[in-house]
């Protein structure tokens, strides 16, 4: 049997140099051992972060998706309407009336929807009925405006039959202001023919955006203080940081995100979703068709955004 004893001086100490032959090996298994522990639980961490990332970001994406199923069905429904299409082909006769009887009807079943209009060939405004706190109120002749020169008259133009332009979200604007407290608006618009098979009027749709907007936040959860929603231009329409928000309508407007962060914006616009760690930290997006639909015909110039999630690295630290 092997004795240790005899290895031991007179003096009664241990040598130093068995010491270390004998528990060195042991010390750095120890070490070594904890630190793979400690590794696999870092990477485990991060696993978890990096899906509870895109969890969060396809849940906002569905979110919106779900928010904006039903407007363009009601809008469709609401185009082939006998009243507007009598309405439409004798915009200067009686049938007004039941063009805004028609449309009074739909604000009051459907509270999202800001305002619905009859323009005609020239821009101007022949019909109009506003929601006002949940109740139709239909607009006087003197009230109405012309929108002439408003992007959403000016794209109607080129619709066909039966196409529906989808606007991109902005703020609303009244007398050429954007009007405050600001009120998001996402628009339908198509050109409605009348009875001899002419296309002289225009009907707009007003979506009320805000309610989407804050269903986007409220489905985000633990990414609410890191996850932002984004235009195909990189500007903000909804961000943690609500003043960097709708520069393009406030005059930033070389306030994107592609300004701010090029590598960033170079990554998450180069892919419709995905994930990508960057020197900054952790960026998850993917991107958001409103009111896609399964025709490509039965819709044009549809918008896209994107639904971006960013973890920084002091977060990442953090975590």
């Amino acid at each position: 049997m092997f004795d240790i004893d005899h290895l031991a001086p007179e003096s009664g100490r241990f040598p130093k140099r068995l010491f270390l032959m004998l528990f060195l090996p042991v010390a750095l298994l120890i070490v070594g051992g904890g630190w793979y522990v400690g590794r696999e639980r870092v990477e485990e961490e991060m696993a978890l972060t990096n899906s509870n990332e895109i969890g969060s970001v396809v849940m906002a994406v569905r979110r919106l998706d779900d928010e904006l199923h039903v407007p363009l069905a009601q809008f469709r429904t609401l185009m082939n309407e006998d009243a507007l299409k009598r309405g439409a082909a004798n915009l200067a006769g009686a049938d007004l009336r039941g063009v805004e009887n028609l449309f009074a009807n739909l604000i009051a079943y459907n509270d999202f929807y800001d305002k619905v209009r009859l323009l005609d060939e020239s821009g101007q405004e022949r019909v109009r009925v506003n929601n006002v706190a949940g109740r139709p109120v239909v607009l006087s002749p003197g009230q109405l405006q012309a929108r002439t020169d408003s992007y959403y008259f000016k794209e109607s133009q080129a619709l066909k039959p039966g196409e529906v332009y989808i606007s991109p979200m902005d703020l609303n604007v009244e007398y050429g202001r954007v009007e405050k407290p600001y009120r998001p608006m996402l628009r339908l618009v198509a050109r409605i023919p009348g009875d001899d098979g002419l296309a002289r009027s225009v009907l707009v749709l007003n979506i009320a955006a805000q309610g989407l907007l804050d269903a986007f936040t409220n489905s985000l959860v633990e990414a609410r203080d890191h996850a932002m929603l984004l235009d195909s231009r990189g500007y903000w329409l909804k961000s943690p940081d609500s003043d960097g928000e709708w520069g393009f309508m406030l005059g930033r407007g070389d306030d994107t995100l592609a300004k701010r962060n090029p590598e960033a914006w170079q990554a998450v616009s180069a892919m419709p979703a995905g994930q990508v760690e960057l020197a900054d930290g952790l960026w998850t997006c993917s991107t958001v068709y409103p009111l896609k639909v399964a025709e490509s015909r039965a819709a044009t110039n549809i918008p896209t955004w994107l639904v971006v999630a960013h973890l920084s690295g002091e977060q990442l630290t953090l975590m």
